[in-house]
């Protein structure tokens, strides 16, 4: 009987948003998802995960901790540095710079609305006149052709005004505050996918102390791609 031999299939349940960011506090390399169950979630250096542990300890830490420490390390940065002000003066520099073409295409599809009217209402005209003697299927078609026309143009000026309207909304600053406020609620309701992107685009990596065993292991630092306190200086210079 020939006996054959079994790998263990490898289980990486659930997201790990913070792989690479983590840095193994051995050889510096990036820690990535470990081997785990639903119940025991873990990231491991990623050197001892392909090359074992000739190479690196695992130095696991656990999943659970490290991502709830990152995150409340990143709002505790966005509420103690960043100003609602300074995001609300951006947001308005912003948001009027895209309003001006905005408005200058409503009042195109205005004027174009207007015309098509005016050809319609002529065409209508033209086709009660027994005088000139048009052909009635071919004016018909014209003014069906030209309501058609409005009816689109109109459609897509009340898309635009929706935009223009939410640009303008009179409560941006109550929803800044209240964004950075509740913050978290937010990152909950984010995708497995969008929670790493999220990451990886504020962080450049999180350190981790070495400890005896995974219990003792600690994040130790949190470095950003840049100072969040620089947001308020974009206001400054708008």
């Amino acid at each position: 009987m020939k006996i054959r031999s079994y790998i263990p299939e490898k289980i990486h349940p659930g997201s790990y948003p913070l792989s690479e960011l983590l840095k193994c506090p051995q050889c510096g390399g990036p820690m990535v998802q470990g081997n785990s169950n639903p119940m025991y979630k873990y990231y491991q250096c990623s050197k001892n995960k392909n090359s074992g542990s000739s190479v690196c300890l695992s130095n696991l830490v656990k999943k659970e901790y490290v991502e709830e420490y990152v995150l409340q390390d990143f709002l505790n940065q966005l509420k103690k540095k960043v100003s609602p002000k300074a995001i609300y003066s951006v947001t308005q520099s912003i948001l009027g710079y895209e309003l001006n073409p905005l408005e200058s295409e409503a009042s195109n599809q205005e004027k174009q609305i207007e015309k098509l009217k005016n050809e319609m209402f002529k065409a209508m005209d033209d086709s009660a006149n027994p005088d000139l003697n048009l052909d009635v299927e071919m004016m018909n078609s014209s003014i069906a052709s030209k309501q058609e026309a409005i009816y689109k143009k109109k459609s897509k000026l009340a898309n635009i005004n929706k935009q223009i309207e939410l640009k303008q909304n009179d409560n941006l600053m109550d929803i800044i505050e209240y964004s950075i406020k509740n913050f978290e609620d937010f990152y909950q309701t984010l995708s497995d996918e969008e929670r790493k992107m999220f990451f990886h685009s504020v962080i450049k990596e999180v350190h981790v102390t070495k400890g005896k065993g995974t219990k003792d292991r600690r994040i130790n630092d949190v470095i950003y791609h840049f100072d969040l306190e620089d947001l308020n200086c974009l206001a400054e210079v708008e």
